[in-house]
């Protein structure tokens, strides 16, 4: 999972349109996303926030899935990613303020 926050300057009312309209399907396009990438889920934050919980800043989540690790570093060091996806997700965030999460799923309820 990456938590992103917007590039300084880019609007947050903008900051869905260019992940899901343009970056989406050229990250769906690449050969090394086909190979390795298990699920590609894009979670947007809710304009209208429940009181109560300590609500987190951040304006997006993504979640991948890969098979293991490998396949992550395969993918992460891929000429897809570097040479195609890395650069446009760098047009609308800041890979400073992304934070990465590397999980296993526990499912609880199901």
């Amino acid at each position: 999972m990456a938590e992103c926050e917007y590039r300084e300057g880019n609007p947050r009312v903008r900051y869905p349109r260019p992940r899901s309209y343009k970056h989406a399907p050229l990250f769906s396009s690449q050969p090394d996303t086909k190979r390795y990438v298990r699920r590609y889920i894009q979670s947007r934050i809710l304009p209208n926030r429940p009181e109560g919980p300590n609500i987190g800043e951040t304006d997006g989540i993504v979640e991948l899935w890969f098979d293991d690790m490998a396949g992550f570093n395969a993918f992460a060091n891929s000429p897809s990613y570097k040479n195609v996806i890395q650069p446009d997700e760098e047009r609308f965030t800041d890979p400073k303020r992304c934070e990465y999460f590397f999980t296993t799923e526990v499912p609880i309820i199901v």
